[in-house]
């Protein structure tokens, strides 16, 4: 997406002041429940994306590469594999199809490599689709066609390799790919950058241990594309605030298994997310201004499929390592038993959904959190809610509140909390992100 907007996205310098990015907080030890947590929103922003990006991604085998990041992500890609086993029938067990330019159907790499992955995440016989051997159909092509058009297609092409167990291939198109890599510096497609080197580690990732000098490198090369303000971008292309190089840079650690800075990474992509669960921003090239891009979120929903397996792998880690823990000595009985405390589990943070404005009023609404006692809405004329605060109580019913009697076009800063009560005590949940609207 950089070779797109390059240009487009330097005029993003307000980005700072529409989008709040969090200062990184220091190093601290990712528990079990952070882990756990995070999973379960990045699943979220996964199922956002797609429905987000389905209208725009016809799942046809000419549009494989793009049906690949649904296909990771868990979501339904099943109109892709009519029309995979209808291409089989109609080419005599051969994938053709006509990328963008061409004035024929061809065969690709790609389109073997994306029917393989597709076919292993759902568990089918790639022997025996449809009746027809994919596996060999593949193996069969790529022979005498290991030329890839487009970089960026290794990493299926690679994970394709890995799933039919053809080390030697894998090693053919890793060691050609390789040729663009450049120790200390990074992948060159069109030029070095941070999307590039990341995309490069994910392509080589299967075989890292064969790979590991040119694998530790990139990864390397990555960390050193983050800014002062805590994103990721390049020196030359989108040297601007992006959730493109972001979120390739939080791929690249959750193919390495650093998950703190997957997990760090994961944090300020989340500052690119629009209003709506999963779909990130991009700046229009015209205007500047920010607004939900479908290239962004296609490629921040690549990029969770991966962090999503980290997340697996870190809770599995967590989990043995807790287990393999020493039980502690219980203590010996007394005379009096001791009464167990009630433990007060603080609500899930609220999540805003949707603002909108009216004459002197504003609207909000948010995502329903199970459990709680009620909510609270809080608006005030400054982001740090020092001046003209208001708090209003929500009943736990709701999900939505309208405050009127408002200043007409005035700024207003508003955010949303839950709290339960436990044992006649009140406990608050953390309060959303603060959110900025205009009246009319």
């Amino acid at each position: 997406m950089k070779k797109l907007l390059s240009v487009l996205l330097s005029a993003v310098m307000i980005f700072s002041a529409v989008v709040p990015f969090s200062a990184l907080a220091e190093t601290k030890t990712i528990g079990l429940k952070e882990v756990v947590a995070a999973q379960v929103e990045a699943k979220a922003d996964m199922l956002g994306a797609m429905n987000y990006l389905k209208a725009s991604t016809p799942q046809t085998v000419a549009n494989s590469y793009e049906v690949h990041k649904f296909a990771q992500a868990g979501g339904d890609v099943s109109e892709y594999l009519t029309a995979l086993e209808s291409n089989l029938k109609a080419n005599n067990g051969k994938i053709m199809a006509r990328q963008q330019g061409e004035t024929a159907d061809s065969e690709n790499l790609v389109y073997y490599s994306v029917a393989i992955d597709v076919l292993t995440i759902l568990g089918k016989d790639v022997t025996n689709f449809g009746g027809y051997n994919v596996k060999q159909a593949f193996e069969t092509f790529a022979q005498t066609n290991k030329n890839v058009s487009n970089p960026y297609f290794y990493r299926c092409i690679v994970e394709a390799c890995k799933a039919i167990g053809n080390d030697e291939l894998a090693k053919t198109l890793i060691d050609q790919m390789s040729k663009g890599y450049k120790v200390g510096s990074g992948f060159d497609y069109w030029g070095v950058s941070c999307d590039n080197t990341a995309m490069y580690a994910s392509s080589i990732a299967s075989y890292k241990a064969q790979y590991q000098a040119n694998f530790n490198d990139a990864v390397n090369v990555v960390s050193k594309y983050k800014k002062a303000k805590g994103y990721y971008s390049d020196d030359k292309y989108t040297t601007s605030e992006n959730a493109d190089s972001t979120a390739y840079a939080m791929m690249a650690y959750s193919v390495a298994g650093e998950f703190d800075k997957a997990y760090e990474a994961y944090q300020l992509l989340k500052n690119f997310e629009s209003k709506n669960n999963g779909v990130f921003m991009a700046a229009d090239w015209k205007t500047g201004i920010l607004g939900e891009n479908k290239l962004a979120t296609a490629d921040a929903l690549r990029a969770l499929s991966y962090f999503d397996k980290a997340c697996d792998q870190k809770i599995k880690d967590l989990s043995n390592s807790d287990s393999t823990k020493p039980t502690e000595p219980k203590p010996a009985p007394t005379t009096k038993p001791e009464i167990a405390k009630p433990q007060s589990t603080t609500p899930a943070k609220t999540k805003v959904q949707k603002i909108s404005t009216g004459k002197k009023s504003i609207t909000a609404q948010w995502k329903k959190v199970a459990g709680v006692s009620a909510y609270q809405v809080q608006i005030a004329t400054n982001k740090k809610f020092s001046k003209n605060k208001k708090t209003f109580k929500v009943s736990k019913k709701s999900t939505k509140v309208k405050i009127k009697k408002l200043k007409a076009k005035k700024t207003y800063y508003l955010r949303v909390r839950s709290y339960k009560k436990v044992n006649g005590k009140k406990v608050y949940s953390k309060w959303s992100t603060v959110r900025k609207v205009k009246t009319k």
